[in-house]
C-alpha cells in the first residue's frame, strides 16, 4: 500500500504545481510561452464548454479544475512510464 500511495501523492503535487504554473503564465499574458503551450488549453476548454452548456465562455473554476486534472493525469502517466522502464537493464 505504501508503494502505491507515494506515486499518487507525488503526481497530485507535481500536477497541481504544473497546472498553477500554466494558469499563472496565462493570467500574466506571457505571449512567448503561451504560443508554445496553447494546445494544453484545448481539452479543458472543450470539456468545460460541454459540461456547462456555454460554448462561448465556460466558467473559469470548471476550466481550471479540468486543467489541473489534465496536468495530474499527464504527470502520473509520464512518471509511471519512466518508473516502469527505469529498473530494466539494457540488452546488448
Amino acid at each position: 500500500m505504501k508503494t502505491v500511495k507515494r506515486p499518487v501523492v507525488e503526481s497530485l503535487i507535481l500536477g497541481s504545481v504544473l497546472a498553477l504554473a500554466i494558469i499563472f503564465i496565462a493570467q500574466k499574458q506571457i505571449l512567448v510561452v503561451l504560443e508554445w503551450i496553447s494546445p494544453v488549453f484545448y481539452l479543458p476548454g472543450q470539456g468545460a464548454s460541454l459540461l456547462s452548456g456555454n460554448s462561448h465562455e465556460p466558467p473559469p473554476w470548471l476550466f481550471h479544475t479540468l486543467l489541473a486534472l489534465q496536468c495530474v493525469l499527464a504527470v502520473f502517466v509520464v512518471g509511471w512510464l519512466a518508473g516502469r522502464y527505469r529498473d530494466q537493464t539494457a540488452k546488448a
